[in-house]
């Protein structure tokens, strides 16, 4: 079994969560499926996977550490930028650069490398929003089979930058 968590538009802040009609379930649920991942993975020693894209990379991040914070005012929504690998890790190994080094970001938050210092996380990729704020862009789990990115590899970016 391997938990794939997509992107979305899903708000962190309480102050959006309070929708009597639809409730924003999204974070609660998804620390609970962590949390059983991460018992699987530590205890059972079942292999238990999970890749984050987006807002599920944000989700996982957020839900493995309550000090990973997440800033407002990222200027990346629907972009085409670079991203510029400091690791290859598991994730990126096997990665052939040859052609369009860009990816495809469409986010409002962003995570910054020192947040991510002495944690349980390995960076392996980050990038910069329009704007010059550079931010975290892939990361893998050190001890788990747990991994994130903040882009999202399966928009074709031929397709996209036409349309833009």
């Amino acid at each position: 079994m391997t938990i794939l968590v997509p992107g979305g538009r899903v708000y962190f802040e309480d102050k959006y969560n309070n929708d009597s009609i639809f409730p924003n379930k999204c974070v609660p649920s998804f620390q609970k499926i962590y949390k059983i991942a991460l018992d699987m993975n530590k205890n059972r020693k079942q292999y238990f996977p999970i890749f984050g894209i987006c807002l599920g990379f944000q989700l996982l991040l957020c839900s493995s550490n309550d000090n990973i914070q997440r800033i407002e005012g990222c200027n990346n929504e629907e972009n085409s930028v670079p991203f510029h690998i400091l690791e290859s890790g598991k994730l990126f190994e096997n990665l052939d650069m040859i052609g369009n080094p860009n990816v495809r970001y469409n986010q409002i938050y962003r995570i910054l490398e020192e947040t991510l210092k002495n944690s349980d996380w390995n960076i392996l990729s980050t990038a910069e929003d329009r704007d010059g704020n550079k931010f975290v862009a892939a990361v893998e789990h050190k001890d788990y089979p747990f991994f994130g990115v903040q882009f999202h590899p399966e928009k074709s970016m031929e397709i996209q930058e036409d349309n833009n």
